[in-house]
């Protein structure tokens, strides 16, 4: 998988920047967040994805750090909603950031709006949401690379139940992260040929090089 380290660097700069001024508005600290949105900038951002996918219930910083990835990658977000009641401070947030123009906020089933969606480059699924492990079947990703986060692991019992998923993925490999509330990476890439062996998901530092990543 193709790793862009300018692509990676400016994506992550420009979130530290907008994040600030939405952790300043809030009145926040937001410090486990602000670190793991940051990382999924310079992620997306340095495989330089076209199509970005995120589930969740309503926006967040990491809504902003995919937006910016987009926004330097020339493609485009969509944030999938479960609550109806987020979507217009969505759509001001990006606006007042200037990310509007590469964000779609739809508001719906997850399941049904994801298996409408194909060739997806980065997707992001929030394991706070119901039945989230679920989503990871009706993604329909890019069949040349890939990779899809779970972010929040370790707010629910979700981490045996996505580490399974994401390994026994033909041509996956899947990365814990202890960053934010825990996240998951898993890059998969069809070119790879699978050997019919779990592959075991490393556990690793939040400074390890992108490309032991990917």
């Amino acid at each position: 998988m193709g790793w862009s380290p300018e692509s990676a660097a400016q994506a992550y700069l420009q979130t530290v920047e907008m994040g600030k001024l939405e952790i300043n508005k809030k009145h926040t600290s937001g410090d486990a967040e602000h670190h793991s949105t940051e990382f999924l900038a310079a992620l997306a951002g340095g495989i330089e994805a076209k199509l970005l996918v995120q589930v969740t219930a309503c926006a967040s910083l990491s809504t902003i750090a995919l937006a910016v990835a987009a926004r330097k990658t020339g493609g485009r977000l969509i944030c999938i909603l479960s609550d109806s009641n987020a979507l217009l401070n969505a759509m001001v947030t990006m606006n007042t950031l200037g990310v509007s123009r590469v964000a779609e906020f739809i508001v719906g089933n997850a399941k049904d709006i994801l298996s409408q969606i194909t060739a997806v480059d980065f997707a992001l699924i929030d394991c706070k949401q119901e039945q989230s492990v679920e989503l990871f079947d009706y993604l329909r990703l890019n069949p040349s690379r890939a990779v899809v986060v779970a972010e929040n692991l370790f707010q629910r019992d979700a981490r045996t139940s996505y580490e399974d998923k994401m390994i026994r993925r033909p041509g996956s490999k899947s990365t814990i992260l202890p960053i934010g509330k825990g996240i998951v990476v898993a890059r998969l890439c069809g070119k790879e040929k699978s050997t019919g062996k779990r592959r075991s998901t490393k556990k690793v530092s939040w400074a390890m090089d992108m490309e032991d990543i990917l």
